[in-house]
C-alpha cells in the first residue's frame, strides 16, 4: 500500500451481516495496553478509534466496493485478549492441549483453535505449526482449573482460568467462558445445597447435572461426531 498500511497488524477480516450491505471489520490489533489499567485503555480506545478511521481511507481507496463506506458504528470497548491468570489447583497446559487429555473433572469442551497471537505481532500465531496442532480437536477444560489457590470457596470462570499462556487460546473465547460459566453457576447451587465449599464439590453430581441439562462433556476420542 506504498506506505499506507501503518498498522502492527497485516490483515484484513471482514464479514458480511445480515443488513444488505453491512459488513463487520474485524482487523484491529491494538497492542501495548495493559488491560489492567485504566488510564492504558483508555489510550487503547484511542488508538483503536484512530486506526478504525484510517482503515476506513485505505478502504475506500483500496478496496473495490469500498470507495463510499461509512462507519455505523465502532465497539463500545476494548476486546481485551488476556490479563491476569489464576493460580488454581490445576494448570492445563500445552502438552495436555497436543495430547487431548481428558479429565476426571471435565465440566466443559473446546472445539476452538490455538488462535494467541504474538502480543507484539498480533498478526503472527506462534502456536499454528505441525510441531503444536493438538492431536485431537477438543480442548477438555477441568473444574480445579477454575479454583484459585489456597482460598477454598472462590471460583473463577473464564479467561483468568489456571493454564498456561499458550492455552487460552482455545479457551479464551466465548463458547466455552459460556460452559465455565454454566459450570460455575451448578457448583454454585450445589455448594448451597449442600453446605460445602467449591474444592468439595462432588464433581460426580456437577457433571450428571450438566449434561442433564444438555451439556456435552464426552467425545469420541477421535474427535467430535
Amino acid at each position: 500500500n506504498e506506505g499506507r498500511w501503518p498498522f502492527a497488524w497485516n490483515r484484513f477480516i471482514s464479514v458480511q451481516l445480515s443488513d444488505p450491505d453491512t459488513f463487520m471489520v474485524n482487523s484491529s490489533r491494538v497492542v501495548g495496553i495493559d488491560g489492567t489499567d485504566g488510564a492504558s485503555v483508555s489510550e487503547g480506545f484511542r488508538r483503536g478509534r484512530a486506526e478504525s478511521y484510517l482503515l476506513l481511507e485505505i478502504m475506500r481507496e483500496r478496496i473495490a466496493g469500498c470507495a463510499d463506506a461509512r462507519i455505523k458504528a465502532l465497539a463500545s470497548q476494548l476486546g481485551v485478549r488476556e490479563t491476569r491468570r489464576i493460580v488454581g489447583e490445576y494448570r492445563v497446559n500445552v502438552q495436555d492441549v497436543i495430547d487431548g487429555v481428558r479429565y476426571d473433572d471435565t465440566i466443559g469442551l473446546s472445539c476452538y483453535a490455538w488462535d494467541l497471537p504474538d502480543p507484539q505481532r498480533p498478526s503472527d500465531q506462534p502456536m499454528e505449526s505441525a510441531k503444536f496442532r493438538p492431536r485431537t480437536e477438543v480442548t477438555a477444560i477441568p473444574y480445579r482449573c477454575m479454583l484459585p489457590q489456597p482460598i477454598t470457596n472462590l471460583i473463577c470462570p473464564g479467561r483468568m482460568i489456571s493454564v498456561e499462556r499458550n492455552v487460552l487460546g482455545p479457551l479464551r473465547v466465548m463458547a466455552p467462558c459460556m460452559a465455565m460459566g454454566e459450570a460455575a453457576g451448578v457448583a454454585a447451587a450445589h455448594t448451597v445445597t449442600n453446605n460445602v465449599p467449591f474444592a468439595q464439590v462432588d464433581i460426580t453430581a456437577l457433571c450428571g447435572t450438566l449434561i442433564d441439562t444438555g451439556a456435552i462433556l464426552h467425545v469420541p476420542e477421535d474427535g467430535v461426531s
